[in-house]
């Protein structure tokens, strides 16, 4: 797979906001951010097929919205404390 088959994976998820994409051997490499938070995520995707691919992105930005609220919740506790 190419830098071009996993950036059209990411469209594919609708979610094109990741930098720093490399890839090495059979992984990419990059960063994940949220355009509403600070949250950033590193992740190493698995290059096997297109819909693994797919399937790995989709959990991976489950897992940073899950982050985003995490601090979201974390900053109003601390406000209400």
């Amino acid at each position: 797979m190419t830098i071009t088959d996993v950036k059209e994976a990411f469209l594919a998820c609708d979610y094109p906001f990741y930098k720093q994409l490399t890839i090495e051997c059979n992984e990419a490499v990059c960063i994940l951010y949220s355009l509403h938070s600070s949250c950033q995520k590193p992740i190493t995707l698995q290059l096997s097929t297109r819909d693994a691919l797919v399937h790995q992105i989709a959990v991976e930005i489950i897992k940073l919205r899950c982050l985003e609220l995490q601090v979201h919740q974390n900053n109003l506790v601390q406000k209400a404390s």
